[in-house]
Parts: C-alpha cells; sequence; structure tokens
C-alpha cells in the first residue's frame, strides 16, 4: 500500500437551504464543522455541488463572506 504524506483533503460542499429557498447556514456551520473533525482541511464551494447557478450575486457573495470567517 502506498503511504501518502502531507495531503490535504479539501471537500466539494452543498449548499443546504432552508424551506424557503434560503441558504441555511445554521446547517451549513454543522456540515463544515462535521467534515473539519472528520480530515478536511478545506471546501471547495459555489460549484455545481453547491448550486451556485440558483445563487443571486449577494448570495454568493454573503456565503463566501461568512465561510471565510469561519
Amino acid at each position: 500500500m502506498t503511504k501518502l504524506n502531507n495531503i490535504d483533503l479539501m471537500t466539494a460542499i452543498i449548499t443546504p437551504f432552508d424551506g424557503n429557498d434560503n441558504i441555511d447556514y445554521t446547517s451549513l456551520e454543522r456540515l463544515t464543522n462535521h467534515l473539519f473533525e472528520t480530515g478536511s482541511r478545506g471546501f471547495v464551494i459555489g460549484g455545481t455541488t453547491g448550486e451556485t447557478p440558483t445563487l443571486t450575486h449577494d448570495e454568493k457573495i454573503d456565503l463566501y463572506t461568512r465561510l471565510r470567517k469561519s
């Protein structure tokens, strides 16, 4: 088996929404905390996995800003 050293895991994550189609930041915080606790070192946000085509410009800026501060 190959031993890998100094490898960081970056996880592509979804953008959770609430029942009113707003970004669910509480769920997003739980998700990112869980991923950090289980080995992720960072995230890929706003890709097609993250539903970026459905977000407004202001929602994208808010999403990126909130995750950067976490």
